[in-house]
């Protein structure tokens, strides 16, 4: 834990029109939120999940939470490495 008051945690994230993922690196710490319907992001989808099964919190989700979990998991990590390389991009 960081004890500078200074400090200010990376953070990471993907927005599409319906969810949010955020990644903070410091912490190794992931939120997903339903934008659609929590657009203020109050609403963690993943932290119930943590609270209830601590390191086992995965194991819990079920459904349409753990699909969306996985594919924004997927595309992060895609597009950070697509970010990272040396090469011009050419976005359409």
């Amino acid at each position: 834990m960081h004890t500078d008051r200074d400090f200010i945690p990376a953070s990471e994230a993907l927005v599409r029109k319906d969810y949010k993922y955020m990644y903070w690196p410091d912490f190794d710490y992931e939120e997903l939120f339903d934008l659609r319907n929590d657009p203020g992001e109050v609403h963690d989808l993943l932290k119930q999940s943590k609270r209830n099964k601590g390191s086992n919190w995965l194991g819990s989700i079920t459904g349409e939470v753990r699909d969306v979990l996985e594919e924004m998991r997927r595309r992060f990590k895609e597009l950070k490495e697509w970010a990272h390389r040396d090469e011009e991009a050419v976005i359409l």
